[in-house]
């Protein structure tokens, strides 16, 4: 196995323009300009422009895509740079990236797999040059019935999930009598931290099958918490981190996000809610056609969709839900993959590149 890391120093210069407008609403004038406009990272160009996610923690801004890991550090401010200024690091890859699928990232850990073997590795973000950073699962040996991965279209959000206690979800098709079944493997990770370095391992696993009326079209794979959610064409499911499962509601959920105490989950022209982890769910209210497929997640404190090119502003409660469609200048045929604030900007992940901005100017209106 070969790692080849390669640093860069990159050193964008960022000019925007005052806005008189924000939410909707006037303004005073700020002595500091907002950047309006989208502006596209240098780093991201040739053979690494197809970004599929993005994970920050509080140092650093983690990159995945068909060339492998990045990882962007703030320079220190001593050095006389500018605090949007980074150094990146790209490493080598020895695994397969899909070009059209989302893999999950964790502050922890990201997963590869490999193709032809049936297998995937989990590399931790802090060490993937160093063995103990490394290890690799066979998906064949966990189950013989094994035929191919799950992925689902990225518009639609990442093909595998990881939560809060470092358990990967992982959904599969396997052959059993005759005919082909969705599976899911849940894989229990442990994450072993030494200063700057962190080690890998695989401990507890469980083959999972949902019930007969399943089908084998996966939807959506997300977690909130400790807990993930599972839809299916024709179902929604909860799975607890015991491998617990229970269909929750007759129909397909495509985005759940937990605020506070309370989950929301859009369906099809309606949203839901659960005050009890996903057990039980309540209708609320109609949701827009053009948004209810949308991807919600937070970023600076907000509540944001995303979904192709496009980005909304949500405001969510359980009396219920405004959307305001953002300016989105220069995004059109960027199919977003994630956003994330980091160092006090935002970065769109696209299959096009990756792009940045005030998360002022990020919540102008389109209009």
């Amino acid at each position: 196995m070969r790692w080849l890391p390669v640093t860069f120093i990159v050193f964008l210069v960022l000019t925007g323009c005052k806005k008189s407008n924000e939410l909707g609403g006037e303004r005073e004038a700020d002595d500091n300009p907002v950047q309006s406009e989208w502006k596209a990272h240098g780093f991201f160009l040739g053979d690494n422009v197809n970004q599929m996610n993005s994970m920050p923690t509080s140092d650093k801004l983690f990159f995945i895509g068909s060339n492998g890991l990045v990882a962007m550090e703030p320079v220190a401010e001593e050095n006389g740079l500018e605090p949007f200024d980074a150094h990146i690091v790209r490493y080598a890859k020895d695994f397969d990236q899909p070009e059209k699928a989302r893999l999950p990232l964790s502050p922890d850990f990201f997963i590869g797999y490999h193709k032809a073997s049936h297998t995937i590795a989990f590399t931790s973000n802090l060490s993937p040059l160093l063995p103990y950073g490394k290890v690799y699962f066979s998906m064949k040996r966990l189950d013989p019935d094994f035929s191919e991965f799950a992925f689902i279209d990225p518009i639609n959000g990442e093909s595998m999930a990881i939560n809060n206690a470092n358990q990967v979800l992982v959904p599969f098709l396997a052959t059993a009598e005759g005919k082909s079944v969705l599976r899911l493997a849940l894989i229990d990770v442990q994450v072993t931290k030494m200063d700057s370095q962190s080690a890998i391992d695989t401990l507890q696993t469980r083959i999972i099958s949902l019930d007969d009326d399943a089908g084998i079209n996966l939807e959506r794979i997300q977690s909130v918490e400790e807990d993930f959610f599972v839809s299916t064409a024709k179902n929604f499911y909860k799975i607890d981190k015991a491998g617990a499962v229970s269909q929750v509601l007759p129909k397909p959920i495509y985005s759940v996000l937990g605020l506070e105490s309370v989950i929301y989950g859009m369906g099809e022209g309606t949203m839901f809610a659960s005050t009890d982890k996903g057990v039980t769910w309540t209708e609320l209210y109609e949701v827009p056609s053009d948004l209810y497929r949308s991807t919600l997640t937070r970023v600076d404190g907000k509540t944001i969709g995303y979904r192709n090119e496009r980005l909304w502003e949500v405001s969510l409660s359980q009396s219920g839900m405004s959307a305001r469609e953002l300016d989105n200048q220069h995004q059109q045929n960027h199919t977003i993959t994630s956003i994330n604030e980091f160092e006090g900007y935002v970065f769109l992940t696209t299959t096009s590149g990756v792009f940045f901005k005030d998360p002022k100017g990020v919540l102008q209106d389109i209009r």
